[in-house]
């Protein structure tokens, strides 16, 4: 008993954190990538932006039509089997996407507005197109509401209480950190093999190595596995069992991401020998290989050590904050212009202001229409950048590689910025944050665009020679990509926990499940609306600066809506606890007139 009792243990519960960090970020990482392949694709099976735009719009409605549906699943039959049963569908459907062709049997379907017939848009429903929608718009886009934040973070809550926060933070990165390092790997399948050959290999990493992690240590309780939530004072595991885990995990789950860096640098140096370089051009092939790629590779290793010192956390922290400097100087700005004070109750009140046995009940009221409305902002301008991103810097004519290198850098800062909001949101008001980021978002899409609009005006001589040459070598377009890049990315995945926070606080935790619904509903339909009209836009005037400037200019709404909730008012943060017994309510009534 003795030897029991000292016995080195780990809880189990990180290694359903591993599983389920590892199952997003091959997941999340390989469909977050899909704006590399609209240009490729659309080269090669006949498609205009529009046609393509429609297909991936569809896929944005059905997974956020299918959340609800794949959470009674998960409420029935557990985390283990929809997630291992979802990442197999989605790993076959992936490698199912490499052998889409055009058969023909095309036929065009104008939607016409007005007596000239003038078009909004048309699209050519061909073969190839309608293989797409059914593959990616229906079958991948509902298995991926299987392997989502809301199936993943479920099972983690059971196994964890008092460090949930941080938890949920870790998985959240997993999707960021697959962004960072699956989207630069995918990149270079598409520029040295073909962009069929990476649909197949995105489709084996998830079977070869998400899947078998779920399948192999996903648990839906503690108790299935003798502990107890946070490993209080279960049962102790084997030193067999403890080795196993902790040489899978460490081989799988932190190298994993060094050999897929490795990899994608591999390519890029076999690429630059053995491909003659009078095949590409100066600009497009030789700096992105002498120095973008090692710039890139020297920042997963950076990236790679401080997810390996994360259980240190001296040092850790002042790091993160420097890298998220501009984040963490608006939150602190902002809560000295409201004057924001840190006085949530430490023991809050039994229940949220807005709590109510019906759900309906919660529409009633203003804060779940702001916050959906502001998701609803989230959605589009999030989802038109995970399309239309990568195509845009094409456009611009900076190379595939290095505009997947900037989506990568993005995606990695989205771990850092939701690492940033998830311990300042103990600290300060959440909606004050919430509308801070929104506006951060703000300022990244008038980065994006401005310097297209200098560069138009000065080709159309329409500002003096001398500021034209300034813009034109100072300013060129290639620098909105990587100041959107950085700004945009700290602010992409930190809206849904402090939306998800802020319904909890309000309306309580009786019906977060369908009020969560109903504003990820909200984020998909604004996300599917977006691609599509961006995609109807750019077929109209051959640019993407019109829609991301629309896009940007939402976000002063969602601003505006999330500042507007009354937060103290409605939420149980700031509610005094109940009295508990009947002595102290004269002490509470005269409290006003007897206390300083």
């Amino acid at each position: 008993m003795a030897n029991a009792s000292t016995r080195p243990r780990i809880f189990y519960g990180w290694f359903i954190l591993a599983a389920g960090f590892f199952a997003l970020f091959v997941s999340m990482g390989a469909r977050n990538g899909f704006g590399l392949f609209v240009v490729p694709m659309s080269d090669d099976l006949a498609w205009s932006r529009t046609d393509i735009s429609a297909a991936i719009s569809i896929g944005i409605l059905v997974n956020g039509l299918s959340q609800p549906f794949l959470g009674r699943l998960y409420d029935r039959f557990g985390g283990r089997v929809v997630i291992s049963l979802s990442l197999l569908t989605l790993g076959l459907s992936t490698m199912l996407l490499a052998v889409i062709s055009n058969f023909g049997l095309g036929f065009t379907l104008p939607i016409r507005i007005g007596a000239y017939g003038f078009n909004i848009f048309e699209i050519t429903l061909s073969s190839s197109l309608l293989y797409l929608v059914v593959i990616y718009g229906l079958v991948m886009s509902t298995a991926s509401s299987g392997v989502s934040l809301v199936t993943v973070h479920a099972v983690l809550a059971k196994w964890f209480f008092r460090r949930r926060g941080i938890v949920l933070s870790i998985c959240t990165a997993g999707t960021s950190v697959g962004g960072l390092i699956l989207t630069p790997f995918t990149a270079s399948l598409i520029i040295f093999a073909h962009w069929r050959v990476a649909w197949m290999v995105m489709g084996v990493l998830v079977l070869i190595l998400a899947l078998p992690l779920v399948v192999l240590f996903m648990r839906e309780r503690p108790e299935d596995v003798g502990e107890v939530p946070d490993g209080g004072d279960g049962e102790p595991m084997s030193p067999q069992v403890t080795k196993m885990l902790k040489h899978i995990v460490t081989k799988v789950v932190v190298h994993g991401a060094s050999h897929l860096s490795l990899a994608t640098a591999s390519f890029f140096v076999a690429g630059a020998i053995s491909l003659p370089p009078v095949l590409f051009s100066v600009y497009d092939f030789l700096p992105f290989t002498l120095s973008q790629t090692v710039q890139y590779w020297l920042m997963l290793l950076i990236v790679q050590a401080l997810l390996g010192i994360l259980v240190w956390r001296k040092g850790v922290w002042v790091l993160i904050q420097l890298v998220a400097l501009p984040l963490v100087g608006l939150l602190n700005l902002v809560a000295l212009i409201t004057r924001d004070k840190q006085d949530s109750q430490s023991t809050p009140a039994s229940s949220a202001p807005l709590e109510s046995a019906s759900w309906k009940d919660s529409f009633r009221s203003p804060p779940i229409w702001q916050l959906s409305g502001a998701y609803f902002v989230c959605g589009v301008t999030t989802l038109i950048i995970s399309t239309h991103y990568v195509p845009f810097a094409e456009d611009l004519g900076i190379s595939k590689g290095v505009a997947a290198i900037a989506f990568g850098m993005m995606q990695g800062l989205n771990a850092i910025g939701v690492m940033v909001v998830g311990v300042y949101s103990d600290k300060f008001s959440r909606k004050n944050m919430l509308g801070s980021i929104y506006f951060m978002r703000f300022f990244a899409y008038v980065m994006l665009v401005t310097p297209s609009l200098l560069t138009f005006a000065a080709d159309a001589g329409m500002m003096p020679r001398f500021l034209s040459e300034f813009v034109s070598t100072v300013i060129p377009p290639s620098v909105g990509i990587w100041t959107f890049a950085y700004f945009a990315g700290m602010s992409w995945i930190a809206t849904p926990p402090l939306t998800s926070s802020l319904t909890a606080d309000i309306y309580g935790t009786r019906n977060l499940g369908t009020l969560g619904g109903f504003t990820t509903f909200a984020h998909q339909i604004g996300g599917s609306v977006s691609v599509f009209v961006a995609g109807i836009l750019y077929d109209h005037t051959g640019t993407y600066v019109i829609p991301f400037g629309i896009a940007g200019l939402t976000l002063l709404g969602a601003t505006v809506a999330s500042y507007a909730i009354r937060e103290r008012r409605y939420s149980i943060r700031y509610q005094a606890p109940a009295v508990q017994s009947s002595a102290q309510e004269p002490a509470v009534a005269r409290s006003g007139a007897e206390a300083d």
